[in-house]
């Protein structure tokens, strides 16, 4: 283990570590980054006591650690939760617990590793073993939370994780080309429940990652630690009870000039309402959107009037207060979003033009917290449901048919024959899958494999693609005497295909970072061009597994005539 050593010595950072970086971040960790809560514990080396979640999470690793290095443990429920993400115990392919130090400029980053994974393969949120990719490692990290539906990172998050990045450099700095991030959750209330989140990214990814957020915090955080009055450090008062817990240095963080006259300037996290506005009568309505507010207001508490010509000036004219005025902005600030000066809806979110984003709360616009950004990526995605896809379509002309989804029960659909242009009927549209195409081939058919009734099920995506019938037949990891081909072939063919029409012909599509196939959005994309460019008629057989021959499988098994699937 790793002596301990002071992060700062003689007003110089000397060692960081990724959870010094999260405290220390507040702009992407609103509801627990805090620039001076990491001053007074790191600079100024003021303790901060371990509440009981926490001592219970290090207890819980390690426990796991101990166990994957073959000593003699029980593990507890919630640690066994996790035992199908495990690898075996004594696996030197699997290390536990790896610590690193990683040389930047003018100091040192360190860190620890709950799995470094260099087997050769993986295992999945179903506890199956997977092949990895040639020169891929995987670095695994335990997760205890009392609830993994509302905490648990998304694959897409997971990418852009601070902490995973960290240890993804210093995966990158052994001439690994693929780094796979894995978070495995175990949930400690209301119930057992494990999930594994995971994503695969190239080490380019990581390198970029680095260079443009990771290097330039360490250098504000070095810019900081050389600052001798903690009051000059920003602090973040919407992380005063983060999590819960009120902060421990709460009531020495009140004792400078700003907390003292917080309550008298009604400071309020990011916003600070101004006197005026204090003053006026509460029942003064809204301002329009249409609302001017000066752009570098000169307000000086205390101060002499300005003598320059422009003083003398008549002030604009204010319709109504601002819910967020700016208060003192410096000579160089960026222009006010006007957006940010209106009275939004409750919930509704906006980003400005440097990216950030906000969410209107409780009367006044502020940073959005992580459970915001959540908020946010799914109402997007409801919105906008078939991105990928319809970047595909508007290149390669596909015809859609959506198909329109709610909540609650589904309607119900009458079994009435539809005739057709030749005066022949045609079957309606199933209830089980809601498709507007004619099925060729009944929903409820059933093989026998291996005396194993499987029931032939059909996905549906948000839209789907028209077809006519497609005499195809597919065999997944099932053998049959009949003559048969690969799919594996027209897979591979028909992915060359969609990176094509994405301006990235020969790229792997799992990793490609086209606005329509990264994070993720490929598996859609995939399914869109499978079934835009169906395979020709006959008798295939798909015996690959991965994330990758699961999308085919499934995709081909909407349309096919017939389909079989093995029980291995």
């Amino acid at each position: 283990m790793r002596p301990f050593l002071p992060a700062v010595e003689g007003g110089e950072l000397k060692r960081v570590s990724a959870s010094q970086i999260e405290l220390f971040n507040a702009q992407d960790n609103p509801d627990s980054g805090c620039q001076r809560k990491w001053y007074l514990n790191k600079v100024l080396r003021k303790p901060i006591p371990s509440g009981k979640a926490a001592e219970a999470g290090s207890a819980s690793h390690k426990n796991i650690e101990d166990y994957l290095r073959g000593k003699p443990v029980t593990l507890v429920p919630i640690e066994a939760e996790l035992l199908r993400f495990m690898p075996k115990p004594l696996d030197p392919h699997n290390r536990p617990e790896v610590e690193f130090e990683m040389p930047v400029p003018d100091c040192t980053l360190i860190g620890k590793i709950d799995v470094l994974n260099d087997s050769g393969k993986w295992i999945d949120n179903e506890g199956v073993s997977r092949p990895s990719f040639a020169n891929e490692v995987e670095i695994l990290d335990w997760k205890f939370t009392g609830n993994v539906q509302a905490r648990a990172e998304t694959p897409k998050s997971l990418a852009t994780d601070l902490a995973m990045n960290v240890y993804g450099k210093h995966a990158a700095e052994n001439d690994v080309e693929w780094i796979r991030l894995s978070h495995a959750y175990s949930q400690t209330k209301n119930g057992k429940k494990a999930l594994k989140v995971s994503t695969l990214v190239h080490r380019d990814q990581v390198e970029e990652y680095f260079s443009l957020k990771v290097l330039p915090l360490i250098g504000e955080m070095r810019k900081a630690a050389r600052i001798t009055d903690f009051h000059d450090i920003p602090a973040n008062r919407g992380a005063c009870f983060s999590f819960g817990q009120r902060c421990p240095f709460y009531d020495e963080c009140q004792t400078g000039p700003v907390e003292m006259f917080g309550d008298f300037l009604h400071v309020q996290g990011d916003s600070t309402v101004s006197l005026l506005s204090a003053m006026l009568p509460k029942s003064l309505p809204p301002p329009p959107a249409s609302s001017t507010f000066p752009e570098n207001p000169s307000i000086a508490l205390g101060a002499e009037a300005s003598s320059s010509p422009t003083a003398a000036a008549a002030p604009p004219e204010v319709t109504a207060p601002s819910i967020a005025s700016s208060g003192i902005l410096p000579p160089d600030a960026p222009p006010a979003d006007p957006v940010l000066a209106t009275v939004g809806t409750e919930g509704q979110f906006h980003t400005d033009a440097s990216g950030q984003l906000y969410r209107f709360k409780k009367g006044q616009w502020s940073f959005a917290g992580a459970q915001d950004k959540q908020d946010y990526e799914a109402e997007r995605l409801a919105t906008t449901p078939n991105k990928a896809l319809n970047d595909l379509i508007d290149q390669g002309g596909a015809e859609i048919i959506p198909i329109k989804r709610g909540r609650g029960r589904p309607p119900k659909i009458k079994s009435e024959a539809v005739p057709s242009n030749d005066g022949s009927a045609t079957p309606p549209p199933t209830r089980e899958t809601g498709l507007s195409v004619v099925e060729t081939a009944s929903a409820t058919t059933e093989a026998a494999v291996q005396g194993v009734t499987v029931p032939r099920t059909a996905p549906v995506d948000a839209a789907i693609i028209s077809h006519k019938p497609s005499g195809v037949e597919l065999y997944i990891r099932a053998v049959t005497s009949l003559p048969s081909k690969p799919i594996e072939v027209y897979a591979q063919a028909i992915a060359e295909k969609l990176a094509a029409v994405c301006g990235q012909p020969g790229q792997d599509i799992r990793v490609s970072k086209h606005a329509s196939l990264t994070y993720g959005s490929w598996k859609g994309a995939l399914a869109t061009a499978i079934r835009q460019y169906p395979p020709d008629k006959g008798l295939y057989t798909l015996m690959s597994r991965g994330e990758f021959y699961d999308v085919v499988g499934d995709t081909i098994s909407e349309f096919a005539d017939h389909v079989v699937r093995g029980v291995a």
